[in-house]
């Protein structure tokens, strides 16, 4: 069973309808542990959705070389990164299911790694990697930018 999932201050809850096929995660929940929508006291806040990354992503601006049996090699520009996966900007397209390999590199060092073409809205492209990171650069880069962006929020 699909259900959409409402995270409020008081914690999560179920709301019915039918979920999205864009932002929303979709679980299944056994009959006998399946949550009932609450009544929460208070002030009524502004629902915000559960998204489905795993990993927070962070801005990143670095050039990246992305190979594909079917296009040979195209060249473009990082817009940001997770643990998990990448997104970039490319002038040549790319079929949305292709397995390609990215190169780029990273304040830590070179990164060469296997990734599925997830995503497209015009020239940005999602890829979600399929391999471990070899070397642990993306996410201890991921770490990095992480506290950087910590420091940042404390400062202001």
């Amino acid at each position: 069973m699909d259900v959409r999932v409402q995270v409020t201050p008081e914690g999560l809850r179920r709301t019915p309808g039918a979920l999205s096929s864009k932002g929303f995660v979709p679980i299944t929940i056994p009959e006998s542990k399946k949550l009932e929508a609450q009544d929460l006291p208070g002030k009524p806040s502004a629902p915000v959705f559960a998204e489905s990354r795993i990993h927070p992503r962070f801005a990143l601006q670095v050039d990246i070389g992305v190979y594909c049996r079917r296009t040979g090699l195209l060249k473009g520009h990082t817009a940001d990164i997770s643990e998990s996966g990448i997104s970039a900007i490319l002038t040549l397209e790319v079929e949305i299911g292709d397995l390609v390999q990215l190169e780029f590199v990273l304040p830590t060092g070179p990164v060469a790694i296997r990734a599925l073409v997830r995503h497209r809205t015009a020239f940005r492209y999602g890829f979600q990697f399929v391999e471990p990171d070899p070397r642990g650069a993306i996410k201890e880069t991921c770490w990095r930018l992480a506290m950087e962006q910590n420091r940042h929020h404390k400062s202001k």
